[in-house]
């Protein structure tokens, strides 16, 4: 209405959805039966966020990226500046998102069951950035992870290969996330803070590591190592989709690490231009989650040598297809870096634990 406005265009109220008591929207038609129950639904559905905007608003209660661009958020009146405003959301949208996937079961209705699935697990995501207890941000990762994880195992890649490979990395980078979460205890980002790019130092003296990547022993070292373990699980399943042969795609196990074949070790990959990018970063980050894999030397040491390969056949690829690398970003090239230096660095500490392990 306020873009009519602008524009010379006045719209009688009585042709206006009220969404709230100072919102209101002018559709292009008007039909007084329909809207009026819209009306009546919207703002029932809503209450309960439009009274929080409200209040916050009245005592001026507002983020620094709201009052850095208050514009923005008058014309976005629909937007979430606080948890309970984002929860009130989270609820309505988790509610509908629940009722349809009910109806479009994954028997019948697969590719709906499954946008659905994704649909909820970003409700959970977007809910999480406003969360300030990192217990309950571990929660809502866990959540997702048993939302897409069945899935992922579920479907056969030779159907639903965009749908299995963004699930995939999607619980590839939720393991990850967790792991550095339960290690840290502070989310990558959120509302309330961000981790630097220097990881803090662990909670207490009993979890801090050794030079070969080992704490002492614990609880938490075995649950890290888990999750290190799932993450490694679900980046290979995605890697494993790029396979050209469609009976190894189709009969691969879930995260299935396997051994890198000739053409793979001397950079001969099959991509896309537009592939190279998501598998690159699989790569690199399977490479990262495998030396945080095992909880004994001999576990961690086969985890490195593992890790190392990946990191060879990474730096096979480079070498073998430089313009394809100088048409990448920046970050792939900092990755290229990266794994020279792991690269060198590696062979010495697998003697080392090879030596301990002794």
């Amino acid at each position: 209405q306020a873009s009519d406005k602008e524009n010379g265009i006045h719209t009688p109220p009585d042709r206006c959805v009220a969404l709230s008591a100072d919102m209101m929207v002018a559709p292009a038609v008007h039909f007084p039966p329909i809207h009026k129950e819209i009306e009546r639904r919207i703002r029932s559905s809503n209450e309960e966020f439009f009274r929080l905007r409200a209040e916050h608003m009245e005592k001026d209660d507002l983020p620094a990226c709201v009052k850095e661009q208050p514009d923005v958020f008058q014309r976005h009146r629909g937007a979430a500046f606080s948890f309970e405003m984002a929860r009130e959301i989270f609820k309505l949208g988790n509610y509908y998102a629940q009722q349809a996937m009910n109806y479009y079961v994954l028997d019948g209705y697969v590719t709906d069951h499954v946008r659905l699935a994704i649909l909820q697990s970003a409700l959970y995501r977007h809910l999480s950035y406003f969360e300030p207890d990192t217990q309950r941000i571990a929660s809502m990762m866990s959540r997702r992870l048993k939302i897409l994880g069945p899935l992922v195992e579920q479907l056969n890649p030779q159907h639903f290969l965009v749908h299995v490979r963004q699930m995939a990395f999607e619980c590839g980078e939720l393991c990850q996330e967790l792991h550095d979460l339960k290690k840290y205890d502070m989310p990558a980002v959120s509302l309330h803070t961000s981790r630097p790019k220097e990881p803090p130092p662990a909670k207490d003296q009993d979890q801090q590591e050794d030079d070969t990547g080992l704490k002492p022993s614990g609880k938490l070292q075995a649950k890290l190592a888990e999750l290190a373990q799932q993450a490694v699980t679900f980046y290979s399943h995605f890697i494993n989709t790029f396979d050209k042969d469609p009976h190894k795609v189709a009969s691969a196990k879930l995260g299935e690490v396997r051994e890198a074949n000739r053409r793979e070790r001397e950079g001969e990959w099959s991509l896309e231009e537009d592939d190279v990018k998501p598998y690159w970063m699989a790569k690199m980050t399977r490479a990262s989650m495998l030396m945080k894999c095992g909880t004994t030397f001999e576990q961690r040491k086969e985890s490195y040598v593992k890790a190392l390969k990946e990191y060879e056949s990474v730096l096979a690829y480079a070498s073998k297809h430089p313009d394809m690398v100088e048409k990448c970003d920046v970050t792939l090239k900092e990755q290229v870096r990266l794994a020279k230096e792991l690269a060198e660095l590696l062979p010495e500490r697998i003697n080392r634990l090879h030596y301990l392990g002794k």
